[in-house]
Formats: structure tokens, C-alpha cells, sequence
């Protein structure tokens, strides 16, 4: 093999099973971390983007793997069999109505986990997200069955710190989750967004959340209308089912946001 074609190829390999092992990873990231020049990433990142072995994150500024390369690498795991599908639905409808949006994929007993996100500012979190305090976690948890969100509880009370426990051994805690999910998400009013399960239309699992909220620089007083109309897009493009936009909770909930987005 040509040298020059023998050393693109190792770069190529290089930069992808970096972005195997760390996702999310903006290219000067990876430059770093594989003592490679901005030029050369940027040239494997093309290339791999091309043979559709990775794509851009939501923001755009970091990569991800896509399916397609779990042919190459049999260690790969994808939060979701439509993980792809998913992202860039949402990300199609968040730019529609200029809202952001956080993703968070249940990954396992007990483990939910930041997926993707839209906002560049915003720093994927690299441990799995807290049941205790998280509203994505909330979300996802408020519409599982009951055997499933005990099963998940349980796995992650193993790991929790003593403050977590407290909480989630707690009476309101389940009461809170059983509110959540009658009103179909969790309103947040330090970010006048709303934290809502993502559901697999076939199997009815719940396969992860999703946090819409409006722009740092957005006019709040059209808020809780964007939030509303980018959950109904992703729900009826039929990929999965975003809660509580088919329920009769609808019109109150986008009230409910645009009176926090008022304050």
C-alpha cells in the first residue's frame, strides 16, 4: 500500500475509535488527545462522515458514531437501535421552532444517560445522570411501568450517595413521579423548558428523554408555544412518541410553560 494512503487509513482508524471510546468529541479534542494536527482530523472526520461512519452531534461542533459502524467495531453501543433517527429528528424540529434540546437514552438497569444536546455551551456530563435529582431521569422514570421504574430504582439505589438514598426512599418521591407523569413531563422554570419521556411507539418502552427548552436570547413570551410545537412535529414524524402532546394535558401544559416563561 502507498505510504500516504497507509497513513491516511491509520488516521482515519485512529480518529474513529477515539470517537468510539469518547464520544462527543470536538475535533480539536481529538486532535489533543491523539497527538495529531487539526488538518489531519479534519481530513479523517470527512472522510469516515462520508462512508457514513460518523456524524455531527446536535450542536455540530462534536462527533458520534453512527450504527452503520457497528459492523466495524463489534463493541459498540448505541443507546437505542434508532439512536440516529431519533437525534436528528428532534434536531430537525428544535431548529424549526428555535428551541434547544437535551437527550438523554436509558443505557441500562439503573442508568440513564446525557445523549446529545444542541446547545454548544451546554457540557455533556459524562457519568450517568442522577434518578435523585435530574429531570430528564424524572421524566423518563415518571412514565415506566412500575416494574420497570422499581427495576431501575432499585439498580441505581446501589450506587447512590446517602443524599440520594434519602430522596429516593422518600414517599414524595413516588408521588411526585406518579404527578409527573399525569401531566405528561416536568416543568422547569429555571429554563421555562419541560423534560419529557421518549417512547418506542412498537415495544411502548421508554428509551429515554428529552429536555426542550427555549434559547438564551429568545423572546421567553413565545416559549411554552415552540415547546409545544416542537414536541407535537417529533411526535407525529412517527419515529417515537414524545408524552404528553396526544393526552388532554396538552393546552395546560403549554399555558403552565408560557406563564414561567413570562416571570
Amino acid at each position: 500500500m502507498d505510504s500516504c494512503l497507509e497513513g491516511a487509513a491509520s488516521k482515519c482508524l485512529m480518529v474513529l475509535e477515539k470517537i468510539l471510546t469518547s464520544p462527543a468529541l470536538s475535533r480539536d479534542q481529538i486532535a489533543g488527545d491523539l497527538g495529531l494536527n487539526r488538518s489531519a482530523v479534519y481530513r479523517a472526520i470527512k472522510i469516515l462522515a462520508a462512508k457514513g461512519y460518523v456524524r455531527p452531534t446536535l450542536c455540530g461542533t462534536r462527533y458520534r458514531i453512527t450504527e452503520r459502524a457497528e459492523t466495524v467495531f463489534s463493541a459498540v453501543s448505541v443507546a437505542h437501535e434508532n439512536a440516529d433517527d431519533i437525534a436528528l429528528a428532534i434536531l430537525e424540529a428544535a431548529k424549526r421552532f428555535s428551541i434547544h434540546a437535551d437527550i438523554a437514552m436509558v443505557e441500562g438497569p439503573g442508568t440513564i444517560c446525557d445523549f446529545e444536546t444542541t446547545d454548544r455551551l451546554r457540557a455533556l456530563c459524562t457519568q450517568p445522570l442522577s434518578m435523585a435529582w435530574s429531570s430528564l431521569a424524572h421524566a423518563a422514570l415518571a412514565h415506566m411501568s412500575s416494574n420497570q421504574r422499581q427495576r431501575h430504582i432499585q439498580s441505581y439505589l446501589f450506587r447512590a450517595n446517602r443524599a440520594e438514598k434519602t430522596e429516593m426512599m422518600s414517599a414524595h418521591f413516588i408521588e411526585r413521579l406518579d404527578e409527573y407523569a399525569e401531566q405528561g413531563g416536568v416543568l422547569e422554570p429555571c429554563s421555562s423548558g419541560i423534560s419529557q419521556a421518549l417512547i418506542n411507539r412498537v415495544t411502548g418502552e421508554v428509551v429515554g428523554a428529552v429536555r426542550f427548552r427555549h434559547y438564551a436570547n429568545a423572546n421567553r413570551s413565545c416559549a411554552g408555544c415552540s415547546v409545544c410545537n416542537v414536541s407535537r412535529q417529533i411526535s407525529d414524524a412517527g419515529v417515537l412518541q414524545v408524552t404528553g402532546f396526544r393526552q388532554s394535558s396538552s393546552n395546560s401544559m403549554c399555558s403552565a410553560i408560557a406563564r414561567i416563561a413570562e416571570k
